[in-house]
């Protein structure tokens, strides 16, 4: 069970990484235009 919960999630974390691979510059504007690129 184990095994099946850490499988799925780096799976999970796998496709949130490549999403931000993708679309990191469209994100960093969005986060720009609401002002929360400070964090950054």
């Amino acid at each position: 069970m184990l095994t099946l919960l850490t499988g799925a999630f780096a799976l999970v974390c796998l496709f949130a990484f490549q999403g931000w691979l993708a679309h990191s510059a469209d994100i960093f504007l969005a986060f720009a235009e609401t002002g929360v690129s400070w964090c950054f």
